[in-house]
């Protein structure tokens, strides 16, 4: 069985790397339905893309949630007390591995 389907995903199912950009590009424009289509079959075949799916769209939502806050989050700053301690804390370990 397993091996029926890897002999129909070689003959209608564009390579990894192709739905990979496909679904990276579909982010930002709509696909060509023709497109679309074979990447629909590809991902019924494949696992690592569906999962490669799956982690974009978590992407996408953690950036609409944070985003409007990045600003905001890169602004805070280390305290100098917090940055002096991690400097000894490098140093040590240089040190140590010298």
């Amino acid at each position: 069985m397993k091996r029926r389907l890897s002999e129909i995903k070689k003959l209608v199912s564009p390579t990894c790397e192709d739905v990979v950009r496909s679904l990276s590009r579909h982010q930002e424009e709509p696909l060509p339905i023709v497109r679309q289509f074979f990447m629909r079959v590809h991902l019924v075949l494949c696992g690592f893309c569906r999962r490669y799916k799956v982690h974009l769209r978590f992407i996408r939502r953690a950036m609409g949630e944070y985003g409007g806050r990045l600003h905001e989050l890169l602004r805070h700053r280390l305290s100098e007390q917090v940055r002096m301690r991690i400097k000894r804390r490098i140093e040590e370990e240089q040190r140590r591995l010298e």
